[in-house]
């Protein structure tokens, strides 16, 4: 009876064992690169907010949480980016120019597993 009790726990220990190394089904489609990554522009015109003087020109941050936008805010809030920091990061891109700017269009790029691209083409306006 105490061989037949042994025998059951070591057979139930291999199935476990046998039972938690089976792989997970990996998805093996062949993932083409580039891939476009959808882009949100936000601004801040129209709102009571603005960014605060600790930015500097010609630079690009990164948020990542509101805790690390709010102090780069004037107006105290967020309430003006509904902006999920679980899934999104927020860039702010700037820069001067002597004359006005016209257009600005951009395309954000995946170019390989953790590599990714962001293109930005600013047109300034002609000086008369």
């Amino acid at each position: 009876m105490e061989t037949l009790r042994n025998l059951l726990l070591i057979s139930t220990v291999c199935l476990m064992v046998l039972a938690s190394c089976q792989e997970e089904k990996i998805d093996e489609t062949p993932v083409s690169y580039p891939k476009d990554v959808e882009i949100t522009v936000f601004s801040l015109t129209g709102t009571p907010c603005r960014w605060s003087n600790t930015l500097k020109s010609d630079s690009l941050y990164t948020f990542n949480s509101g805790d690390q936008l709010l102090p780069m805010l004037t107006c105290g809030s967020l309430d003006y980016f509904p902006l999920d920091f679980n899934k999104n990061t927020l860039l702010h891109i700037s820069g001067g120019t002597p004359n006005w700017v016209s257009e600005v269009s951009h395309k954000f790029e995946q170019v390989a597993p953790k590599r990714y691209c962001l293109k930005v083409d600013v047109t300034m306006g002609l000086a008369t």
